[in-house]
């Protein structure tokens, strides 16, 4: 995040005083917030292999075989949400709640599931100073930026501290069955594809389930 607001700064200019006063609460409380309970009460991240710059640009289809392919990697040992960052509800990329759904079943969201989409806004901010230092000509990357980045300052004021003095610590002794209930709705609450994605999603595996069809012998004569 630091070397990316440098690249930031030597493309856009100086940081307006706002952005300075964003940025140090972001270290300061935001990031320890957010961060520190993933490995707080005997939990842990385990770091996965994250592409780093998953976007649909970055994605696309075999032809041949159907298989997706991904391309493009930035590539780092980090925490695997880092990659839902662009399957997030409000965000401008084509990604969205139907994929994070689907990638969700396969790969819960970690605990505490109550900062899931925070930290979803969290790893934006790296797109959008990426964004903002790749079109120096365009302002409105740097103003997405101190807009999110405003929004996770005023969400927490108080920081890691005032995480430890609300949960009392409790969030060690999570209930497993409220664990899995909280991952349930997260999934639920980002709603079934509309028939016409259903419909456009299952036609583009079609010549690759008939081929496998084939193979396997399973064709209807």
């Amino acid at each position: 995040m630091k070397h990316m607001l440098d690249l930031e700064e030597q493309a856009q200019g100086p940081q307006p005083e706002e952005m300075k006063i964003i940025v140090q609460s972001l270290f300061d409380k935001v990031i320890p917030r957010l961060l520190r309970p993933l490995e707080t009460g005997g939990r842990s991240v385990i770091p996965s292999l994250v592409h780093g710059d998953f976007w649909h640009g970055n994605t696309s289809t075999d032809v041949e075989t159907g298989e997706p392919l991904v391309f493009d990697a930035s590539a780092f040992w980090g925490h695997n949400e880092y990659d839902l960052r662009t399957m997030a509800r409000r965000t401008r990329y084509k990604f969205g709640p139907v994929w994070q759904k689907e990638y969700l079943k396969h790969y819960p969201a970690s605990a505490p599931l109550e900062d899931f989409d925070a930290r979803s806004a969290l790893y934006i901010l790296r797109s959008e100073l990426h964004d903002s230092a790749l079109f120096p000509a365009n302002p409105k990357y740097r103003q997405l930026f101190i807009q999110v980045a405003r929004q996770l300052v005023e969400a927490y004021p108080g920081g890691y501290d005032a995480y430890l003095e609300s949960s009392n610590q409790n969030t060690a002794r999570q209930d497993e069955e409220a664990f899995q209930e909280t991952q349930k709705k997260i999934i639920e609450s980002l709603g079934e594809p509309k028939e016409s994605t259903k419909r456009k999603n299952e036609g583009s595996h079609e010549g690759h389930v008939a081929a496998e069809a084939r193979e396997t012998g399973n064709v209807a004569s």
